[in-house]
């Protein structure tokens, strides 16, 4: 039941986010028709991205035995981002 409550709250932001964009690129200054090329390009991201790194993730779990370098690279990697691309997005001219 957590497992599925987790997967819901995922896909109810997801929901809430593809929602919102629209109105929110216009407040940087980007035209809201952005919003529909940004999400295919997102998607198309995630498509590619998700089985490479899921079948690059299992060929370590086979070779070593853990999956530990690939979730540590990702949390290390997207927390890095989380902070760098607000940053750059308020400060760069």
């Amino acid at each position: 039941m957590v497992l599925a409550g987790l997967q819901g709250g995922i896909t109810l932001s997801w929901l809430v986010y593809n929602g919102y964009l629209p109105e929110l690129l216009p407040q940087f200054s980007f035209p809201a028709s952005l919003a529909a090329g940004l999400l295919v390009v997102e998607n198309a991201l995630a498509v590619v991205m998700e089985p490479l790194i899921e079948g690059l993730s299992d060929q370590n779990q086979r070779k070593f035995g853990t999956r530990f370098p690939f979730i540590s690279i990702g949390v290390i990697l997207a927390s890095t981002l989380f902070i760098a691309i607000p940053c750059v997005a308020t400060f760069v001219p």
